[in-house]
């Protein structure tokens, strides 16, 4: 019985990874990977409210890691959630760039904005210096920094910590180790994304779909998947009419008027 539990787990750490860097199609322009947070694509308009949260605009902290780290640090554990999420936001941008290499759409990304191979050699280098003095152990900080900004009640922080599990529970190896970590990953992830919904976010009603539709950090639920994105198209209507459609030619009439009223009762939750 542990060894079908131990690949029960194995098979759930693998399907957490697959969502972490997979972007689907379901998605709007405006939603992002955790990926361009920690290389932020180039500026763009800023978004009107009610929009979904672009992730690729939260400003990262300017200068070395090591000269800005200490006051970053001191604010978060007094209680500080926008230093806690800065402190995130600069580690995994220096892992990034010390660890990780440039994928090809975001060179095209820098191309099609105009920016020169040199230019963008430049960032690249600009980005790798000042994370001149973070040590592994400073990178492997950062899920906590994550979690702590989220527990301290900062949106960015709750909606980005489900889409990052290697920064809170490790790599692949690690997670293999400790598929009790991966449990209870999975509950505070939704947990901080039911807060978002709760308090009438876009990205949190939208993530929380996800959850219901992927089956990876819920058990899979159409109606409730249906139910989340009805509800996130009530705040922004022009999202996801491509993924209902699809989903309603797939579900019963039956189903598709459960779905609504269930989207009826979140949207009226958070309108109180």
């Amino acid at each position: 019985m542990k060894s079908r539990n131990y690949i029960a787990a194995a098979l759930l750490i693998i399907a957490i990874l697959a969502l972490s860097i997979t972007i689907t199609e379901k998605r709007p322009k405006t939603e992002s990977s955790v990926k361009a947070v920690l290389i932020p694509a180039p500026s763009r308009p800023p978004l009107k409210r009610p929009q979904p949260l672009d992730l690729s605009s939260i400003p990262v902290p300017t200068g070395n890691f090591k000269e800005i780290e200490p006051q970053l640090k001191e604010k978060a554990e007094a209680g500080d959630a926008t230093a806690a999420l800065g402190l995130y936001l600069k580690l995994s941008l220096c892992e990034n760039a010390l660890h990780k290499e440039v994928t090809p759409d975001e060179i095209k990304a820098y191309a099609s904005a105009g920016i020169s191979p040199d230019r963008f050699e430049k960032s690249i280098n600009d980005r790798i210096s000042q994370c001149s003095g973070a040590t592994d152990e400073d990178l492997a900080s950062r899920g906590k920094w994550l979690e702590k900004a989220a527990s301290l009640g900062n949106l960015q922080a709750k909606l980005l910590y489900s889409s990052d599990p290697e920064a809170i529970i490790g790599s692949p190896t690690d997670m293999f180790r400790d598929p009790e970590k991966v449990i209870d990953y999975k509950k505070t992830a939704v947990k901080f994304l039911s807060e978002a919904a709760l308090a009438g976010s876009p990205d949190g009603l939208m993530q929380m779909g996800d959850a219901y539709n992927d089956g990876i950090l819920l058990p899979k639920n159409r109606i409730k998947a249906y139910a989340f994105y009805r509800a996130t198209q009530m705040t922004t209507p022009n999202v996801l009419s491509t993924t209902l459609s699809k989903m309603e030619s797939e579900l019963t009439p039956a189903e598709i008027k459960e779905g609504n009223r269930q989207a009826t009762l979140i949207y009226r939750n958070f309108r109180k």
